[in-house]
């Protein structure tokens, strides 16, 4: 009678402790399936992210670049037509015959206009730096916020341990049954 219960029990608390096992195993690879599941969604977000900010980075690039082109024409331009003033100044006091301090103002007046027009022109291309940078730093942040971290997968169910001593908790419940109803047992028929 004993060791039919002594059986018993051992069945039990095999049987337990393989079937806790199992559900722990197969609760750690769905996890892990499922952090790695959202690991790779958030490596696909982050790249397209960074494909964009990269993109939105060239075109500022490009806009930069024109602005400073645009600049350097612009300052050309100034150049030319102040030295074409200048010129016909020069030429008109010349031809006219004329000498002294109408013509000297005249030229110092141009050269005024025009040192004016160098400075607004660096003004310009100083706040388009400016401006630049500040978006770049803008666009920095927000892909610094934007970007989506990778999540590691915690088991947090039930140890080992925790597993077989439920199991031999189970075996004993089984044991104390057996072993009760043995004991109990009405006698009838014999």
């Amino acid at each position: 009678m004993t060791w039919f219960a002594v059986g018993a029990t051992a069945v039990s608390v095999v049987s337990s402790a393989a079937s806790g096992s199992a559900a722990a195993s197969s609760a750690r690879k769905q996890g892990a399936a499922a952090a790695r599941a959202d690991n790779e969604a958030t490596i696909r977000a982050n790249t397209q992210s960074m494909v964009r900010n990269s993109y939105k980075t060239g075109m500022m690039n490009i806009q930069l670049g024109l602005a400073k082109k645009k600049a350097v024409q612009e300052g050309h331009d100034t150049s030319v037509q102040a030295n074409q003033v200048l010129g016909a100044v020069s030429a008109n006091a010349a031809a006219a015959g004329t000498v002294g301090a109408s013509v000297d103002a005249v030229a110092s007046d141009v050269r005024m206009r025009w040192g004016e027009a160098e400075a607004q022109q660096r003004e310009n291309v100083q706040q388009d730096l400016t401006n630049f940078n500040n978006e770049l730093e803008a666009l920095s942040i927000s892909m610094e916020e934007g970007v989506q971290r990778e999540r590691r997968y915690e088991y947090n169910g039930p140890s080992q341990g925790a597993i077989l001593g439920n199991a031999l908790l189970a075996g004993a419940s089984t044991y104390m049954q057996v072993y009760g109803s043995r004991k109990m047992a009405l006698g009838l028929g014999k």
